[in-house]
């Protein structure tokens, strides 16, 4: 499938993505730029995760 066809599924779509390692930061970045509406979580703090 191509991504504009993947945009047009994910737009406005509400998904989590659990753990935000290398990977789910990337998928979460990814989602948000394809139209998604993105909620993250992670078991670490945001000062762990470097994201300050």
């Amino acid at each position: 499938m191509s991504r504009k066809k993947h945009e047009m599924y994910l737009t406005g779509k509400k998904i989590t993505v659990v753990g935000l390692a290398r990977s789910g930061a990337g998928a979460a970045r990814l989602l948000v730029d394809m139209g998604a509406v993105v909620t993250v979580t992670d078991q670490k703090t945001a000062h762990e995760l470097r994201l300050l």
